[in-house]
């Protein structure tokens, strides 16, 4: 299971800023038995930047080490409105031991380079048996796929700072 929190949503016109939210008002079974998680914040946004910490804890509390990370920093199109440098990301990032990414839904840029890069990792640590496969085990369905080549209109993906 991945699951994206966003930064804050409309309900009925009211502002509800998941940055301010503690952790823990996320029931844990809603990630239960996941083993791939992306922590994503605006990079507009410093209040979401500063929960990477509280939710990555989260995780690891009750799903223990074996669970794969990566830090994922949206709206990197807002440049004149950033809050969080690039490099203070890839810091926090290396210091927790998972990859970094920047990413732009508005650009279409490292969007899809988010999910290949998990789905990879986990992959990966299935190959490597980091991760088991067990009879109750939600998190993980492995389902092999035909490669579908890219069409070359395609704007070509690149990691860390969007270079779209």
């Amino acid at each position: 299971m991945l699951i994206s929190i966003p930064t804050y949503m409309d309900v009925d016109g009211s502002h509800l800023d998941w940055a301010e939210l503690q952790p823990r008002c996320i029931t844990r079974s809603f990630y239960r038995n996941v083993v791939g998680v992306l922590l994503v914040y605006d990079v507009t946004n410093r209040k979401s930047f500063e929960h990477i910490q509280d939710w990555h804890q989260e995780v690891l509390s009750t799903q223990g080490p074996k669970v794969i990370f990566l830090l994922v920093g949206h709206k990197s199109d807002l440049q004149s409105t950033r809050c969080v440098s690039t490099q203070e990301a890839e810091a926090l990032a290396a210091s927790l031991g998972m990859d970094f990414i920047e990413t732009s839904a508005r650009n279409n840029c490292n969007v899809d380079l988010v999910f290949d890069t998990l789905t990879d990792a986990i992959l990966q640590a299935l190959q490597q048996g980091d991760i088991k496969l067990e009879e109750d085990c939600g998190g993980v369905r492995l389902i092999r796929r035909a490669q579908v080549p890219q069409s070359p209109s395609r704007k070509q993906q690149h990691p860390g700072p969007c270079q779209c």
